[in-house]
């Protein structure tokens, strides 16, 4: 069974993989990513392990949730302005049918 170092080493590579993935917009590979992430947190959070370094490992869990919670800040905004701009091109549809309709 893996040291806590090393599945904690492995978190934090495999969420900065997934922040690369994310900002290249693929999505497919950023899911497998996340769900190889997830299991190696389940396993850490649910067997006993041994730590050579319980600073290091408590460093690598910190480093990727503040990744983590950076994605997530990210994904936030690109989901405002998405909604935003749905927003504005409905109502330019709905101003271009309300026109049509009065010619």
């Amino acid at each position: 069974m893996p040291s806590a170092d090393i599945i904690s080493a492995t978190i934090l590579e495999l969420t900065q993989h997934m922040d690369g993935l994310a900002l290249n917009g693929d999505l497919e590979a950023f899911v497998k990513t996340q769900r190889e992430r997830d299991a190696m947190v389940d396993i850490l959070e649910r067997d006993a392990h041994t730590m050579d370094n319980p600073e290091r490992v408590r460093d690598n869990l910190l480093r990727a949730q503040a990744l983590n919670q950076q994605m997530m800040d990210h994904f936030t905004a690109a989901q405002k302005t998405l909604l935003n701009e749905k927003s504005t091109i409905s109502k330019g549809l709905k101003m271009k049918q309300a026109y049509g309709a009065n010619r």
